[in-house]
């Protein structure tokens, strides 16, 4: 609870009538009125350790003084409550304040036990609060720690602050805030001031209207509030439009008096006196050089490195500031005494600067507030050079070169001047040049399927340098590696790293972070990702309902982003293309630009982002999120020839290996195996049984080879063999598999498939293949109990997943299966076949609007793949939805690859989900003169046919059908789809 005396008494007068270090026990002064608190009242929040009931905050504003009184209520609920409540304590300033303590009661029932009168009294604590953040503030504290004190009890507490500044020369100001969100505390403020005072007030819109009343030669504002509800801040909105309860006060009749006021501070303190060690460092600087900017880099050099950063808020230095040489001799000073020094050193060198004040939290407008002293914060430079104005911050570190100084984040400088200044904005302005700027370089000439060799260099400039220049180089050199290393393997996780580095550049101000590496490069089904390519976001504007919940969006201002990727190509990069289009356009006050190009064998991709502004009106934001997502999902791929042939490299690193055991040609076979290269597979296979006949894997290999190749016999008596030397071998039931499946013969490859599982549990190959198996006849249970076993030791696999939620979703398991996707990984939920799913389950589940919207965000990223079109056109139609639209990404499909008997075999399907029979069997006519034996598609004829009357054509289709694919009529019925 000690905060919430701390949050009240958070009042920014500075210095005492009566300052003093002593303690000062007497009754209010008569100005104070009583305020009665109803404390027999149910309290709403009971589940709180300890509650304000009751909070009274009285202020006289005086030109001799100004006083606060607080007064507070508070009910121990818990032990939690007691516990917390256990030390009382009251922070206040010896030097600028005088601490008057009234009461300390504890109310028990109808007793009132007088914790003072009883003889304990509060101790005197002197600590530096924050030591560690480099601030001498002087607070004392005091702090008491009240005997038997019980749950239940109220604690009730008086004191008063009494304030003198001889700095503000009789002016008065402070701001009060009520708390949030706490609707048991009844609170008051009354707040008097002389009828001749040039007193001003000024609420938030949060609160409603005081009374003003006239009490003699008094004006008195009253504010009661019966509990405060929370209020909240509209999501993404600047600053300003912070929910608050307040009410300034000030005397001052503008910013320009306070400037006035502040001035002779300055003025006084930014004199160098001739001969001292000082003006001989600014001699140096005079001798090192007569350009004005380079005499401005070394100036602010001197003050921002040789003298270092600890505030002083001790003696009224809340608002004085040192002297400039005292702060030279000292080697350390705050904000105002670096700005003096700074002011004092560039006025000798014979440039204008004059010091500014800023708010570094209430910046955002600070225009529309009243003027207060207390507004201000922080103090800058403001010097002018050739009619351009720089901002200098004493107490930041790195700024070697003033024209790399971007315009402060703080809205709004109050120039100090001895004739007085009025609030100047601070306009920022869009960056010419990026902040952060990543190029990538990748050699991938020797091969698509060998590691490529990987160089990263990553620009920082302006303040994320200098920070992370100041983070970096505090570290040993070990850290620092390892720093650097953790730091690039965030970034780009499938580098494996070889050197990393880093340097800075004093003159640019730029950090620059290298690594290099090898990379082993992902060329999925649609080409290698251009991940530095993807540009935007997923935006969310939603906001609760309040006040304000139209107000503006604020954006990273000002911020620009760039990515260069630039990759050597295998083949002189022919028959290397580009899937993804390039971008520049402006929404939502960012520009977005993205250009990928391939000229000889390099492949060159820059993109950027750029804000343009530091918010948005809300209308636009709204119109501008839709376009910022979209382009989020579109990604650029480059993609491989069709036919894309291993380089000699590619060859060479499996050519020149040099087998010498029967294993090490086994292994070797197995990789020309999964490269389709059937022939040099089987002559490694036969080299390695010739070395070791009683090689089981190499026989077993060998006739998965064969079966692959559909010799049947080769394979079985390969099979036969490996299960002789050892039955154990699991990869002789993936070749029984093979040879079963193509035979149709679904039962035995389940059966061999489910041994090669007995023998190895965690064969995913097997049982990927078994869930396949399963699903196709309809056995969901089975299918999903194997891609479950898959998830369990992989969670990314994408054959675990997709059995899974294609299982459950067509067991009528919709939110199941809907859940599932959503907590799968992001690898398997961002995949088309997923999400292909999920637009199903919505169809079933009757949500049309939400599986048009998946589908249509599947169509915008099909690009020119004629198989995404396909896979599109296949899901409408087994799902029976939208078949116009079906209909038109089958005949897109078709255009990017003409004749694709899937292709025209999905076409088919929707026109027999449409009752167009005659072009059904036309599309399927010549799907299977593509591909004869294409059972799908002589089911669907067969139905086809049937439909049209054509009874005996219809009835020889569906049984070769079904002589090819046993089951397939099960598969059709799943779908809806049976003899008419």
């Amino acid at each position: 609870m000690q905060k919430l005396f701390l949050v009240s008494c958070a009042f920014l007068w500075a210095a005492p009538a009566l300052a003093g270090e002593e303690i000062i026990f007497a009754p209010p002064g008569d100005w104070v009125s009583e305020q009665s608190v109803d404390m027999d009242r149910d309290i709403s929040n009971k589940e709180a350790g300890a509650v304000m009931m009751g909070m009274q905050q009285q202020l006289r504003f005086a030109q001799d003084s100004d006083e606060m009184f607080i007064g507070s209520q508070i009910l121990i609920q818990t032990p939690q409550g007691l516990q917390t409540m256990g030390t009382l304590s009251i922070p206040w300033s010896p030097d600028v304040s005088t601490l008057i303590i009234h009461k300390l009661h504890i109310l028990r029932g109808k007793e009132i036990i007088d914790i003072l009168g009883n003889g304990q009294t509060f101790t005197i604590l002197r600590r530096e609060a924050n030591l560690e953040s480099a601030a001498l503030d002087g607070i004392l504290t005091a702090a008491i720690q009240p005997e038997d004190m019980r749950v239940g009890d109220i604690v009730d507490m008086a004191f008063t602050i009494r304030a003198h500044d001889p700095v503000l020369k009789g002016h008065s100001e402070t701001m009060v805030e009520f708390f949030n969100n706490a609707p048991d505390t009844e609170f008051s403020l009354h707040a008097f001031w002389d009828d001749g005072s040039r007193m001003r007030w000024q609420k938030s819109d949060a609160l409603p209207a005081p009374k003003i009343t006239k009490q003699k030669n008094l004006t008195r504002l009253s504010q009661q509030l019966s509990g405060t509800s929370n209020l909240v801040h509209p999501d993404k909105a600047p600053a300003r439009y912070a929910p608050v309860r307040t009410i300034e006060f000030s005397d001052f009749g503008g910013w320009n008096e306070i400037s006035a006021l502040m001035a002779p501070l300055y003025i006084e303190a930014a004199e160098i006196p001739p001969g001292s060690s000082l003006m001989a460092e600014v001699d140096k600087i005079r001798e090192a050089s007569n350009d004005p900017k380079i005499q401005t880099d070394l100036a602010l050099t001197l003050v921002q490195n040789r003298v270092r950063y600890v505030y002083r808020g001790m003696n009224t230095g809340n608002l004085v500031p040192a002297d400039a040489l005292s702060t030279w001799k000292r080697k350390f000073g705050d904000c105002k005494g670096k700005t003096a020094l700074l002011v004092a050193i560039l006025a000798e060198l014979g440039i204008e600067a004059v010091p500014a004040a800023v708010s570094t939290s209430r910046g955002d407008g600070l225009d529309k507030r009243l003027p207060l002293v207390g507004h201000l914060d922080h103090i800058l430079v403001k010097a002018n050079i050739a009619g351009k104005t720089y901002w200098l911050d004493g107490t930041r570190q790195g700024d070697a070169n003033i024209d790399n100084i971007q315009i402060p984040p703080f809205h709004w400088a109050l120039p100090v001047l001895i004739e007085g200044a009025e609030l100047e904005p601070l306009n920022q302005q869009p960056l010419d040049q990026p902040n952060e700027f990543t190029d990538i370089w990748i050699d991938a000439s020797a091969g698509t399927t060998l590691p490529a060799i990987i160089e990263i260099k990553s620009v920082l400039r302006g303040d994320g340098a200098i920070a992370s220049k100041t983070v970096l180089e505090q570290l040993s050199a070990q850290d620092l590696d390892k720093a650097l290393r953790n730091y690039w393997n965030g970034k780009f996780k499938f580098i494996e790293l070889s050197d990393v580095g880093h340097h800075f550049d004093p003159e640019s101000g730029e950090y620059r972070l290298t690594a290099s590496g090898t990379t082993k490069l992902d060329w999925g089904w649609k080409g290698f990702r251009l991940d530095s390519a993807r540009i935007g976001w997923a935006v969310d504007y939603e906001r609760e309902d309040g006040p304000n919940m139209d107000a503006p969006v604020a954006i990273q201002f000002p911020h620009f982003s760039a990515h260069k990727l630039t990759m050597v190509l295998p083949h002189d990069g022919a028959g290397f293309s580009v899937a993804g289009e390039d971008i520049d356009t402006t929404t939502g006050n960012y520009a977005f630009k993205r250009v990928t190009r391939i000229s000889g064998d390099e492949l060159v991709m820059e993109s950027s982002q750029r804000s343009l502004a530091g918010e948005i009106s809300w209308t636009d934001a709204i119109a501008a999120a839709e376009n910022i997502t979209e382009l989020s999902k579109s990604f650029v791929y480059v993609r491989r020839p069709y036919d894309y042939r291993l380089t000699p490299a590619e060859i060479a690193a499996l050519d020149e290996r040099k087998p010498e055991t029967a294993t090490d040609y086994s292994v070797r076979g197995n990789d020309y195996l999964d490269l389709g290269k059937f022939d040099k597979a089987i002559a490694d296979f036969t080299k390695a049984v010739e070395l070791d006949p009683e090689h089981a894997y190499a026989w077993a290999n060998r006739g998965v080879t064969y079966a692959h190749m559909n010799n049947a016999p080769a394979a079985k008596a390969d099979l036969d063999r490996a299960e002789s030397i050892d039955p154990r071998v699991e990869v002789v039931f993936h070749g029984r598999a093979v040879l079963a499946q193509t035979a149709n013969d679904i039962p035995s490859a389940i059966a061999a498939l489910t041994r090669a599982i007995d023998l190895k549990a965690k064969n995913s190959w097997a049982l990927a293949r078994r869930a396949d198996l399963y699903f196709s006849r309809g056995d969901y249970d089975s299918a999903m109990a194997d891609a479950q076993t898959l998830l369990d030791f992989d969670p990314t696999s994408k054959a675990g997943a997709y059995y899974k939620a294609k299982s459950l979703s067509r067991m009528d398991r919709h939110q199941d299966a809907l859940s599932f996707l959503d907590n799968s990984d992001p690898t398997i939920s961002g995949d088309m076949e997923f999400q292909l799913i999920r637009a199903e389950i919505h169809v079933r589940m009757g949500d049309a609007e939400r599986a048009r919207e998946i589908y249509a965000r599947i169509r915008n990223d099909a690009e020119e793949s004629g198989r995404r079109f396909n896979a599109l056109c296949w899901s409408l139609a087994t799902v029976s939805f939208d078949l116009e639209t079906a209909l038109l990404d089958c005949n897109a499909a078709l255009k990017l690859e003409p004749g694709q008997p899937a292709y025209l075999d999905s076409r088919a399907m929707v026109f027999l989900r449409q009752g167009r029979y005659l072009e059904a069997i036309d599309s399927y006519d010549q799907a299977l003169e593509k591909s004869e034996d294409f059972a799908i598609s002589l089911y669907g004829r067969g139905l086809a046919k049937l439909h049209n009357g054509d009874l005996a054509g219809g009835e020889a289709d569906l049984k070769e059908a079904e002589d090819l694919q046993p089951g397939i009529a099960a598969d059709f019925k799943d779908l809806g789809l049976e003899r008419p």
